[in-house]
């Protein structure tokens, strides 16, 4: 023992007829090599812990991801992170939160709440075409003035092309399409009903 610690990686112990290795509190002599001491799952070791990291002193305890060390308790007990935080990032001894797009970290740096697009929140600005901003859970979608409908990614509204889907008065001889909206042309000696909200021409 008194030559390189005995070659023990803990503690060396002997007697007047021989030596051998010892480990601290909370580990075992190895199965693979008596000098060596590994993390011991039992009374001393929480198995909670999902992996022992060796350390001089002692041992810390390794957290697969979604879960993060309890430092309540020195066993390395495990457990899961809070249930509104989207990306649990595990660092030693303690873990941090990241949000998934369309979220913020709460001012507890512990959960996830949504950002308002609608308000400007975090600097997001609305696209311009959105007529009427409705939040959602992670995003927004837009309401849509009369002539418009919704773009497929429901960010911005399109100018919605009534003759083109023929959704005109059947008594307009010519459907003109205009931003929002569209107009009527009726054939010489017809002209724009009034009282049709000049969709119907009459001879």
């Amino acid at each position: 023992c008194n030559h390189d610690n005995g070659g023990c990686v803990h503690e060396c112990e002997e007697d007047k007829d021989d030596e051998w290795c010892s480990c601290r509190e909370g580990f075992k002599i190895s199965t693979d090599d008596w000098r060596k001491c590994v993390g011991k799952m039992g009374d001393d070791f929480h198995q909670d812990c999902h992996e022992c990291i060796n350390e001089n002193p002692g041992y810390r305890c390794k957290c697969n991801n979604g879960f993060r060390e309890d430092n309540s308790t020195n066993k390395g007990n495990c457990i899961g992170y809070d249930s509104d935080c989207h990306n649990c990032n595990n660092t030693k001894g303690s873990h941090t939160c990241s949000c998934n797009r369309g979220y913020k970290l709460s001012s507890n740096g512990k959960s996830c709440i949504d950002i308002d697009e609608c308000l400007g929140d975090e600097g997001v600005a609305i696209d311009k075409d959105c007529h009427t901003c409705k939040n959602t859970q992670g995003s927004y979608t837009c309401e849509c003035d009369e002539g418009y409908e919704p773009h497929s990614n429901e960010k911005r509204c399109i100018d919605v092309d009534e003759c083109e889907r023929e959704l005109y008065d059947v008594g307009c001889h010519t459907c003109v399409n205009l931003i929002g909206g569209h107009t009527c042309l009726c054939n010489d000696t017809f002209t724009l009903d009034n009282n049709s909200n000049n969709e119907t021409c009459v001879g």
